[in-house]
């Protein structure tokens, strides 16, 4: 009987961008070292009765939801992704009166592919963290709004 492996990813080289609704022309975020989400769920509406027979409740779906991305980076003040410049530097975001355009992308098995994922989001929370072993970091995260789009890579 033949094994069935899976194939694990290399998270090196994942990047996450912002500014355009093209990932060509938005924006890397500089010295990121953690993404994780968008953390997508769906709502389950009860449809159970009191003349249900089976005496399971029932559900159909609900509104579903794009969740968040958080993030944690190197943070460089000076550096003109982290900066507050309005709309394109992580500090100039907090604050902004429209929702900006994100990409997570991904590498596809150590090839040249990626794999992306786009959404709409509000930068909700920037917190920068001095600890005292470690470098200057920030943690960072959007509320995705509306339908995220997956664009799978040519190895996908």
């Amino acid at each position: 009987m033949a094994v069935l492996q899976t194939v694990g990813m290399s998270t090196v080289g994942c990047k996450l961008y912002v500014g355009n609704a093209t990932k060509a022309s938005a924006t890397a975020i500089a010295e990121v070292f953690n993404i994780s989400g968008p953390s997508l769920s769906q709502t389950a509406v009860d449809t159970t009765h009191h003349n249900s027979t089976s005496r399971f409740r029932t559900y159909v779906p609900g509104f579903s939801d794009a969740g968040e991305v958080t993030a944690d980076i190197r943070y460089i003040p000076t550096t003109a992704t982290h900066d507050n410049t309005v709309l394109t530097g992580l500090f100039g975001l907090i604050g902004a009166t429209d929702v900006s355009n994100w990409h997570v992308e991904w590498n596809d098995h150590g090839t040249a592919s990626t794999s992306s994922v786009h959404f709409e989001g509000i930068l909700t929370s920037f917190t920068p963290s001095a600890d005292l072993d470690s470098s200057l970091d920030a943690s960072l995260t959007i509320k995705a709004s509306g339908v995220p789009t997956l664009t799978q890579g040519a190895n996908a």
